[in-house]
C-alpha cells in the first residue's frame, strides 16, 4: 500500500494527473487511476493538491490564459485581451503575444526576460532547451530518450527532427554535417528521409569527390520531384 501511495503522490508532484499519465503501475497495466480510488490510498491533503493540480491543468489550456512572467510568481491569469495583462497578484504587467515581460514595441522579438536568457545560457549546451513545436513552451531536456511529451499541450515529437512522433523515429540520430540537431540536416530528413542520408553519407565517404558530385545530381533531382509531388498532393486536395 504504501508503495502505491508514493507512487501517486509522485505523479502529483510532477502534475502528471491526466488520465493517460496517471495509471496502474504494473506492467502492462494502462488502467487509469480514478479519483474515488485515490481517495482509498491517499489522505485529503494529497487529494487536494491532485485536484488543485488538475484545475490548474485545465485552466492551462483555455487560449486566453497566461502565466505572470515574474520569476517566483506562479499566478495563472485569464486574460480578456490580446494585448497586455496585469497579474492580480504582484501586479506585474505582461504581454498575451508572446508570454513575456511588457515591451515598447508591438514585435516581441528579442523581448524575453534577461534573467530567463542568463539562466538558459548557463545550462551549458544552447541545444537542451528548446521550444515545443506546437505551444511554443519552452522545454528544458536534461535527460531521457528523443521521445518527448510537451507537459504544456501533450504534444508528442522528435527532440531532434521537431517531426509529430512515430514509430521510425528510433533511427532519428546525428550524422556529421546532416545530422537532425541542424536545421539544413531536419529540412534533408524531411525532404528525403534518414536511410537516403546515411546513403549519400556512405557514398561520399568510399567514393570521394565524384560520388559528392553525382549524388548532388541525384540530391537535386530528388528535392524538384519532391517538390512536384507536394505542389500535385496540395492541388488535390484543394480540388477535393
Amino acid at each position: 500500500m504504501q508503495c502505491i501511495q508514493r507512487y501517486i503522490q509522485l505523479k502529483i508532484k510532477a502534475r502528471e494527473v491526466d488520465d493517460d499519465q496517471l495509471v496502474c503501475p504494473v506492467v502492462d497495466c494502462k488502467h487509469s487511476i480514478k479519483e474515488e480510488d485515490m481517495l482509498l490510498i491517499i489522505g485529503t491533503e494529497e487529494t487536494a493538491q491532485y485536484r488543485a493540480v488538475l484545475q490548474r491543468k485545465r485552466d492551462e489550456k483555455n487560449p486566453s490564459a497566461r502565466w505572470c512572467p515574474r520569476p517566483g510568481c506562479d499566478e495563472l491569469i485569464v486574460c480578456e485581451s490580446t494585448d497586455n495583462f496585469t497579474c492580480p497578484k504582484c501586479e506585474t504587467v505582461g504581454c498575451f503575444r508572446c508570454r513575456g515581460y511588457a515591451h515598447r514595441f508591438w514585435f516581441c522579438r528579442g523581448t524575453e526576460d534577461k534573467s530567463y536568457l542568463l539562466w538558459e545560457a548557463s545550462v551549458g549546451n544552447q541545444k537542451a532547451v528548446r521550444a515545443c513545436p506546437h505551444c511554443n513552451m519552452r522545454i528544458w531536456k536534461n535527460e531521457g530518450c528523443n521521445h518527448m511529451t510537451c507537459t504544456h499541450c501533450r504534444h508528442e515529437y522528435c527532440w531532434v527532427c521537431e517531426s509529430v512522433w512515430d514509430a521510425s523515429h528510433y533511427a532519428c540520430y546525428d550524422l556529421p554535417f546532416v545530422g537532425a540537431s541542424t536545421a539544413w540536416g531536419r529540412w534533408l530528413q524531411r525532404t528525403l528521409g534518414y536511410a537516403a542520408i546515411v546513403l549519400i553519407v556512405a557514398i561520399i565517404s568510399a567514393f570521394g569527390f565524384y560520388a559528392f558530385v553525382g549524388c548532388y545530381v541525384v540530391f537535386a533531382v530528388l528535392v524538384h520531384c519532391s517538390r512536384l509531388v507536394r505542389r500535385n498532393v496540395q492541388r488535390l486536395q484543394q480540388a477535393g
